[in-house]
């Protein structure tokens, strides 16, 4: 389903105009470059019978989903500071429609469910992928690499969901990599440019590549397209990107389906730590709870499909923009 958003606006001055466009400009160039959701983000002049109509402007925005369309309206900080922009503009009118696109019979559909067998699968990149975090280098066991290729075939074979990941090509995150694209799949690639000389070694492995200048950048861009998480065995990196996305679930800013490849075992240890942080006080008991385990790629992913997130507390926290 696309969501569309029409916004028109006409100004009393062209003063007010112009400080518009020049707001516009950067929210616009904001959207493209770090709004995965975002199909489309245009702005129009508006003309009545061949003439221009002086200072009216229309907004046209096009998202994959009115989940990321809420990334951008209800989450974003320049968006936001746009809109406290227009505040301050001498507006003469302005209007906002919402659309989407026309489902093959509606009510047939609702009937039928979303996965009635043989419905056509939607496209990769018009969904949340699974972000998939792990180390650059292969480790000590075959199981390693083995099971990152595993999952990179499941997504792509079975699940029929994006790889989104950090744009590695060697080590476990390469392994995922080439198995998702060798078996036929999509994969969204967000790395920092410092990093490509360092952690791509070859040509980067991607359809859709985002290039960033930080790191913060690039673990807020891969959030967004994203709801499901999923960590390999891996180091520093790895375990810096998870303990991110768990401290985000607790703080109720990023509530992704969350799972452990317990490859040989190699989460037992981070699982000890874990029970010691509750046992001391540090940690409520229902972190549990908030990701499964399993040793096999498609035990994990099984589970992660069953996988019910426990309900928002009545004391939610609300953030107006995502991490």
């Amino acid at each position: 389903m696309v969501v569309a958003v029409v916004f028109t606006v006409t100004f009393n001055t062209e003063e007010s105009a112009q400080a518009f466009l020049s707001g516009f400009r950067k929210l616009q160039r904001y959207v493209l470059a770090n709004e995965p959701g975002a199909l489309l983000y245009e702005l129009h002049r508006c003309y009545h019978e061949g003439a221009l109509v002086p200072l009216k402007y229309v907004v046209l925005e096009r998202y994959h989903s009115r989940f990321d369309l809420d990334e951008v309206h209800r989450r974003s900080g320049p968006f936001t500071a746009f809109v406290e922009l227009l505040r301050g503009l001498d507006v003469a009118a302005q209007s906002v429609e919402t659309f989407e696109t026309a489902q093959r019979g509606d009510d047939e559909a609702a009937a039928e469910g979303e996965n009635a067998p043989g419905a056509e699968r939607t496209h990769p990149l018009l969904r949340k992928g699974v972000l998939v975090f792990g180390g650059a280098r292969v480790g000590r066991r075959a199981g390693y690499t083995a099971a990152a290729a595993q999952l990179g075939e499941r997504l792509a074979r079975r699940e029929g969901r994006a790889l989104v990941y950090g744009g590695g090509t060697a080590g476990v995150m390469g392994a995922v990599a080439r198995a998702t694209k060798a078996a036929g799949g999509v994969v969204i690639t967000v790395i920092p440019r410092p990093l490509c000389a360092v952690e791509a070694l070859d040509e980067v492995i991607g359809d859709l590549v985002y290039y960033t200048e930080t790191m913060s950048e690039r673990k807020s861009i891969m959030f967004a397209c994203a709801d499901v998480v999923v960590a390999l065995p891996g180091g520093i990196g790895t375990f810096d990107e998870l303990l991110e996305v768990l401290t985000l679930f607790q703080l109720d800013a990023y509530r992704p389906k969350i799972g452990l490849l317990n490859v040989d075992g190699f989460y037992e240890p981070f699982m000890t730590l874990l029970r010691h942080l509750v046992a001391e006080g540090f940690l409520p008991e229902d972190v549990f709870s908030t990701f499964v385990m399993a040793s096999t790629a498609d035990d994990l992913m099984d589970a992660l499909n069953r996988l019910e997130l426990p309900p928002l507390s009545e004391n939610k926290l609300v953030w107006s923009t995502r991490p």
